[in-house]
């Protein structure tokens, strides 16, 4: 009898159902269904056989049965893979071959910035096929494991965007445009012929420059609230400000009650935004691709830094690693010789106080005649 296993818990009030899992020679797993507005998914839970001789890796075959098995899935374990992508030091063999077999997938693989063991490594990771949630992955230290527990959140919340649109002058055609535009002279003596003037050059420029410009269409972030729950906003900051200098129940009670009250209205504000905007997605302007490819789009992960015999995995680690190298290899080399730049000092120094005795003139004449006599070979070699 071999320790260990597989399980999935899962809250009585999810509609879900067990699904056999199928003939696999390396791994262990669990495999549960569950549904998401009618959508369904597996949730995967994997691990090792400890059967197996060769014990340390994964059976890609395995991995390929289980991807073509389901459309759609989210499978984390200890999968026993090291590779910089998901924050290692360095890559193991099998580790090269998963990140290969995710990419020629088109998998998603969530993984926490932090290491999830003590060694320290990041084995434990999750794959994702099909979910077009944002994926956040945190390794927690807790439990007396020598592997931390690792919390997989999923985010289905996409900002509402709206298009706007920008002019981009062609600078050339402009100038043309306006040496070309005909200017009426007015009555500069008087406040009425002033505004007037303004107004006619006013009115040229801007024609000028609506006639050459190109516009654009971009995307901007618009408020997600309305103005109703912002102004609850700053009434919450409010009364927290008062609790915080009184430290009395009541305003902490009145505090309480209007943050839980925001909380629900948020919620249901973000529901509701979230639900126009999948109205508005469309196949005709591309607007459904670019968010399906704006949620499973994956962030490129900086892997961990090696800085005087430590790993640094935080972001700040990391900058100030990076600021500290590129400081080193952008500062000038000394490349000063005192012995060389003493003698070129003195020998500059010195030329001035030569007297004028020891230097003698020549005509120019003088000089053609010297050159014209010797062969050229002999003045190449001097």
């Amino acid at each position: 009898m071999y320790p260990g296993g597989t399980a999935i818990y899962i809250k009585n009030h999810i509609p879900h159902h067990n699904i056999p899992s199928p003939t696999l020679n390396t791994v262990q797993t669990t495999i549960v269904q569950l549904y998401n507005h009618n959508n369904p998914f597996t949730v995967q839970s994997q691990r090792k056989t400890p059967t197996d001789p060769n014990r340390n890796f994964f059976s890609l075959q395995d991995l390929t049965t289980l991807h073509n098995t389901f459309n759609s899935y989210f499978m984390g374990g200890d999968f026993k893979s090291h590779h910089r992508h998901w924050n290692c030091f360095r890559a193991n063999t099998f580790g090269k071959h998963l990140f290969k077999f995710t990419t020629d997938n088109r998998l998603h693989i969530a993984t926490p910035p932090t290491p999830t063991r003590l060694t320290p490594s990041t084995i434990d990771i999750a794959l994702i096929k099909n979910l077009n949630y944002n994926c956040n992955a945190d390794s927690i230290s807790a439990l007396t494991s020598d592997h931390n527990p690792v919390l997989f959140t999923f985010d289905h919340i996409i900002h509402t965007k709206t298009k706007l649109t920008y002019n981009i002058p062609n600078w050339v055609k402009f100038y043309t445009h306006l040496d070309n535009a005909t200017y009426t002279p007015h009555n500069l003596n008087t406040p009425d012929g002033l505004e007037s003037s303004f107004s006619h050059l006013t009115n040229i420029i801007n024609s000028c420059y609506n006639a050459t410009c190109k516009k654009i269409l971009k995307t901007a972030k618009i408020s997600h609230f309305s103005k109703e729950i912002r102004n609850k906003f700053t009434t919450r900051n409010h009364l927290r400000k008062i609790w915080q200098s009184t430290r009395h129940s009541s305003d902490k009670n009145n505090y309480t009650l209007l943050n839980n009250e925001i909380q629900q209205l948020v919620k249901h504000e973000k529901n509701k935004n979230w639900s126009n905007h999948l109205n508005s997605l469309s196949t005709s302007d591309n607007s459904l691709w670019n968010t399906i490819k704006s949620i499973r789009k994956q962030t490129h992960i900086i892997p961990p830094l090696k800085n005087n015999n430590s790993l640094s995995y935080s972001n700040i680690y990391k900058a100030n690693i990076l600021a500290s190298h590129y400081e080193i290899q952008f500062t000038p080399n000394n490349i000063a010789n005192i012995p060389t730049e003493t003698l070129v000092n003195s020998t500059i120094n010195s030329f001035p106080n030569i007297p004028n005795s020891l230097i003698q003139l020549l005509p120019d004449y003088d000089f053609t005649n010297i050159i014209n006599k010797r062969r050229p070979r002999a003045i190449l070699n001097n």
